[in-house]
Formats: C-alpha cells, structure tokens, sequence
C-alpha cells in the first residue's frame, strides 16, 4: 500500500466518523513541514502527518510538530500500518488498523 493509499483510506475512515478532515498540501506560501491533515471531532482536534511504512520525517516536519506540542497543540505521526508516533517517529502506541474510530479513540488518550 502507498503512503496515498494509507492516508486515504484512513480520512475515509475517519470522514464516516463525522470528523472534517481539511487535507494541506505544500506550497510557497506555506510554511515548510505543515502536518499533511487537519482533524476536527468531539473525540479529538489536531494535526496528523501521515507517513508510510519507511517514509522518512523531514527534520522541517519534526521541528514544527515539535512547536506546535510546545503551543499544546495535538500533533503526531501515524505511520503504516497503525502507528502513532511522536515528532522523532518514536513509536508511542498502535490503533486497529484502517479505523478512524479506533484512531480517534487513540488520540484522545494521548498527551
């Protein structure tokens, strides 16, 4: 499965959960390293930075995941096949795999 794949399938997922999930994609008037997506529900608010299996994390990604933790702002890595991981891609827990409902119910218990 592509990085793609994983991603879309999971804002799938978490869309049927009546999350408003808002898709960023780079550009010159961004910021350099903004997270991939955006995530609005009761259960959790925040950043994800959806990456595949061995898709390394750009040291940008990692530095403004890291600002946006210090502004106690949710962000993380999630990572294929059902990993959360923090701004350095330790890996800090597992959810089901391809189930937004499980990912937000993840999320919420996180710090």
């Amino acid at each position: 499965m592509t990085e793609s794949d994983f991603q879309g399938k999971l804002v799938h997922s978490l869309r049927n959960c009546n999350a408003i999930v808002l898709a960023f994609a780079g550009s010159k008037f961004q910021i350099p390293g903004i997270p991939d997506t955006y995530v609005a529900h009761s259960k959790w608010v925040g950043w994800i930075e959806f990456k595949g299996a061995k898709t390394k994390i750009d040291i940008k990604q990692t530095q403004l995941i890291k600002m946006l933790k210090y502004r106690e702002v949710s962000a993380f890595i999630v990572r294929e096949p059902n990993i959360i991981c923090d701004a350095q891609g330790a890996v800090i827990t597992t959810f089901i795999e391809g189930s937004g409902n499980s990912l937000l119910d993840t999320l919420k218990r996180l710090p």
